[in-house]
């Protein structure tokens, strides 16, 4: 019995390990057994959240020190885990992209059920907000929220960002791929485009869409994650939920992970 209760307590401490290291090392263990309280299946719309899409992205924005699962991505497909990843979100903080422009916004990353943006997968993107950096393999989820590559690889596991979700380049790459794969079989192609900033004209921006195979998909709610069968738009069978591990108590109870 003493035995077996030493079993039982390996596999428990196993099982609540950290997903992802700061190094990007992606550990693979079962997706919902760092997150408070067990799983995500015990809120509403969550008992099928695996299944409301093909693909399925789920963030949590929560701090390292509050969700276990805090700063991580998480990527299902067809039901069945695939990876999970570190990210940096959103500073929740308020931020001024250019000191000689008199513009400031709150740098977070909304919560929430969404579609990927239509027509808005890259492999180059350059921001326009942050004076033409780097974005690649950006896709974009809610108005300029982006998942996307950096090179600021030190601060990921810490919510710093602008509002998007960062990554390792190479992982982007992969959540990018995943979701791309959720369209038709169509193959895929690139628009070139090149614009200067709106707000330093002297900024290049240089933008490489990704165009083609995407297909009909019905409308999320952003605060239910119900669909509107009514209403279709033109992207991949893919669904982002953004949430929190902990801190909840000015969200909708769909989207707290405890």
């Amino acid at each position: 019995m003493k035995k077996l209760k030493l079993i039982l307590l390996l596999f428990i401490s196993f099982a609540f390990v950290n997903s992802a290291s700061a190094d990007g090392e992606v550990i693979e263990i079962p997706p919902t057994s760092g997150l408070k309280g067990g799983a995500l299946t015990d809120h509403g719309l969550f008992k099928n959240y695996r299944k409301l899409a093909e693909v399925v992205i789920v963030i949590d924005k929560s701090k390292r020190v509050e969700s276990k699962s805090g700063q991580s991505l998480t990527v299902f497909k067809n039901g069945q885990f695939v990876k999970r990843y570190t990210i940096s979100s959103g500073a929740e903080t308020i931020k001024q992209p250019n000191p000689d422009i008199d513009y400031t916004y709150l740098a977070t990353t909304p919560t929430g059920y969404f579609r990927p943006a239509s027509s808005r997968a890259y492999e180059v993107y350059h921001s326009n907000t942050w004076g033409g950096v780097s974005m690649p393999y950006a896709l974009f989820f809610v108005g300029g929220i982006a998942i996307h590559g950096t090179k600021d690889i030190n601060n990921l596991a810490n919510n710093v960002s602008g509002g998007c979700v960062r990554m390792f380049t190479d992982q982007a790459k992969e959540v990018r791929d995943y979701v791309l794969s959720s369209g038709s079989s169509n193959p895929t192609y690139l628009v070139d485009a090149t614009t200067t900033s709106k707000y330093d004209e002297s900024v290049l921006l240089i933008r490489s869409r990704v165009a083609g195979n995407m297909v009909s998909v019905p409308r999320i709610d952003r605060y239910t994650g119900e669909f509107n069968y009514n209403k279709t738009i033109k992207s991949w069978d893919t669904v982002i939920i953004v949430g929190k591990g902990s801190g909840c108590n000015k969200l909708p109870s769909e989207l707290c992970f405890k």
